[in-house]
């Protein structure tokens, strides 16, 4: 369903990882399994709640060491920066706690820091969401 339903069911699927990648012993099943690029691929073609889906199934399977740097290895930085620019509030602050969290690795914190660094601090100043700029602030300042 993730990977060839409708856009509402590739919504409702991430919903449903968000609370199966809760539980810390299902993190890394979920990613063998093959979610992290389906869910990627959400971030970038989905509905704006499909991608807000995506962003917080990513926050949970990235919360294992093991997967958050191949979160970022499977390329989910950019559509993260680009839901971070025109995402619902929702989606902005869950890609801003992915990111914090894939962050944690130095080499991925140096790209993101390196790559992005200028676009995250223009979205901060240009934010209006007290949430979502908490997030970010957060997101900046663990770089």
């Amino acid at each position: 369903l993730l990977r060839d339903g409708s856009p509402e069911g590739k919504a409702k699927a991430a919903g449903a990882l968000i609370n199966i990648a809760n539980n810390t012993d299902n993190r890394v099943t979920v990613a063998r399994e093959g979610a992290i690029l389906a869910l990627i691929a959400l971030l970038r073609d989905g509905t704006p709640e499909g991608k807000a889906k995506a962003a917080g199934a990513l926050k949970n399977i990235a919360a294992n060491t093991c997967n958050n740097v191949t979160v970022a290895k499977e390329g989910a930085i950019p559509p993260l920066i680009a839901l971070l620019r025109d995402g619902t509030p929702q989606g902005k602050t869950r890609a801003a706690d992915v990111l914090s969290i894939i962050a944690g690795e130095n080499n991925v914190r140096l790209n993101i820091k390196r790559l992005f660094l200028k676009d995250l601090k223009e979205i901060f100043r240009n934010e209006a969401d007290a949430g979502v700029r908490k997030s970010l602030d957060n997101l900046i300042n663990s770089l």
